[in-house]
């Protein structure tokens, strides 16, 4: 079951404020970007730690993933508990005799 659970993918495409910079070529390519996090599973985002572009708003969309997939994992957890209660015989083991 373990290898069922999704982890949070968010994939930065840094360095955007590079890309107007006369001339010089920086970052990465929207495109590009935008392709590997399609393939991964990710959220893409565009970001610039120099100015702070896109950081925060990535940070906030792992950490509503993060609430989101724990969520399921508890809830999936506590429908495995009850249906393993269910399954129990009644009165605590069924049959138990005093001799």
């Amino acid at each position: 079951d373990a290898c069922e659970t999704r982890v949070p993918l968010v994939l930065c495409g840094n360095k955007v404020d590079l890309r107007d910079c006369g001339g010089r070529r920086g970052g990465v390519a929207s495109e590009a970007g935008e392709r590997l996090a399609r393939d991964t599973g990710a959220t893409y985002f565009e970001t610039s730690c120099k100015n702070g572009d896109g950081v925060v708003d990535a940070l906030i969309q792992l950490a509503r993933q993060m609430v989101t997939t724990e969520d399921v994992a508890v809830q999936t957890s506590a429908l495995r508990v009850c249906a393993a209660d269910q399954k129990r015989p009644c009165c605590g083991g069924g049959g138990r005799k005093d001799v």
